[in-house]
């Protein structure tokens, strides 16, 4: 059912959302000229730009990540944001007809809210998947008995709290807590 979402969520919201916004877009005419809309669109591709970069940064952190992301948000997010992008800066130009400024909104704004979506659910997903490393990072150590040889002793199950606290992984409620229990 999960997996059923996330490809729903993938592959219908930027439609869904630039449809929205192609209704409730605000009429430009002789009255209402394109260049109102321009700090919009500006700032649209701005953001957008901005996550270019970020999902830019995300690919080239790791492999592993990578693949966790295009996993999590699938390759049609970057046609999306490609999408968004092009429409954002052809949305800054005064020359179109009017209404067309109506079908650029539509874009930039649903893709944006799209990308916005899978960027978080990209969030999520790491925040996941570190909550899982700490877990088991403290089921390491809180496992091993004393008596399992050289480094695996009292000294080096409580080097392994600190580093976990150390990384901002463990609160200092969290290391006194499992501290005491291992001294106990």
């Amino acid at each position: 059912m999960n997996r059923v979402l996330g490809v729903a969520i993938r592959w219908l919201a930027a439609p869904v959302l630039a449809a929205l916004s192609y209704v409730y877009a605000p009429p430009v005419s002789a009255k209402h000229p394109p260049s109102e809309l321009g700090t919009f669109f500006a700032t649209s591709a701005t953001v957008l730009g901005a996550f270019f970069i970020a999902l830019a940064l995300l690919v080239v952190a790791s492999p592993l990540g990578n693949l966790r992301m295009r996993r999590t948000i699938g390759n049609i997010s970057f046609f999306y944001l490609a999408i968004g992008s092009v429409a954002a800066v052809a949305g800054t130009l005064v020359d179109w007809q009017f209404w067309l400024y109506r079908c650029l909104l539509a874009a930039a704004v649903g893709s944006g809210a799209a990308i916005v979506i899978a960027i978080t659910r990209v969030g999520i997903a790491n925040l996941r998947t570190q909550r899982d490393e700490i877990h088991a990072t403290l089921a390491q150590v809180l496992g091993r008995s004393p008596d399992q040889g050289a480094g695996s002793g009292l000294a080096a199950q409580l080097a392994a709290l600190a580093e976990l606290f150390d990384r901002g992984l463990l609160s200092k409620d969290e290391l006194e807590r499992v501290k005491s229990k291992i001294l106990s």
